[in-house]
């Protein structure tokens, strides 16, 4: 029913617990313009969707998503309309479902903000975690400046988003970011069966549950709007330019602070 309308998308019914899988696993799953519209466009139909009762999120291949698909050169887009790649997160946490990240690989940037959307995360233990932001000379963008402090608290957020290191699973499991992790064999039996716990409840209240909870999220918005300005001037920037050939030439960059 949805699997044919997508490019950059899989979407499976397995008895109410839908799995959404990104499908660019020669990019990681990294998310352009069109993968994002599709994205919204999946989330809409799942959010009115009587057959859905949860919803799991995964990615093909090795990684979950690893971020903007900076290669694509989208800058100047990727923020116009009220659909676009930064409010990915937001519309998750606005779906009545509730929404497991199955994550498998490499998740960073807007994939970690996906990610942290999420209302449960399972994770592999291969599993790899980086606010990368800053290093693309960029903010945390998708709310990642909210979520991480509510999720890690002050500190493990500061770091998270003004080094930009890689963190490994058994880090994540340990400051609280994923709940659990598992073998990579087992992470979609494991999220299917954490739905399966959740969809046996009275459906009313679990939607109700969900939307009391991330009702404390209101301001998401309000950050996910003052992120995107941010990183509008920081687009401007030499340093911006500079990180992003850095990244395609594959060395290290060299910044100016211009």
């Amino acid at each position: 029913m949805y699997t044919k309308q997508y490019k950059y998308l899989s979407i499976e019914n397995h008895n109410g617990i839908f799995i959404m899988q990104f499908s660019r696993p020669a990019k990681l799953n990294a998310i352009n313009i069109e993968m994002a519209n599709e994205i919204h466009l999946a989330l809409d139909q799942i959010s009115q969707d009587k057959k859905c009762y949860a919803l799991i999120i995964t990615g093909s291949g090795k990684g979950f998503c690893s971020g903007w698909d900076v290669s694509e050169n989208t800058s100047d887009t990727q923020n116009i309309g009220d659909y676009n790649i930064t409010n990915i997160s937001q519309h998750i946490t606005e779906i009545p479902q509730p929404v497991i990240a199955a994550i498998n690989g490499i998740t960073t940037g807007i994939g970690l903000s996906i990610a942290l959307a999420a209302d449960i995360r399972i994770a592999t233990d291969d599993s790899k975690f980086s606010s990368i932001f800053v290093k693309r000379s960029l903010v945390p963008d998708g709310g990642a400046t909210l979520m991480l402090q509510k999720l890690l608290g002050r500190g493990i957020a500061m770091e998270m988003a003004l080094t930009g290191n890689i963190y490994n699973a058994k880090w994540a499991l340990n400051k609280g970011l994923v709940n659990q992790i598992v073998p990579a064999k087992c992470l979609l039996t494991s999220a299917t069966e954490m739905g399966t716990i959740i969809v046996n409840n009275p459906p009313s209240a679990v939607r109700e549950t969900k939307n009391l909870i991330n009702r404390l999220s209101g301001i998401l918005t309000t950050v996910i709007r003052s992120e995107n300005d941010a990183n509008l001037i920081l687009m401007e920037t030499k340093d911006f330019q500079e990180s992003l050939r850095a990244f395609i030439e594959k060395r290290p960059p060299i910044y100016k602070d211009n």
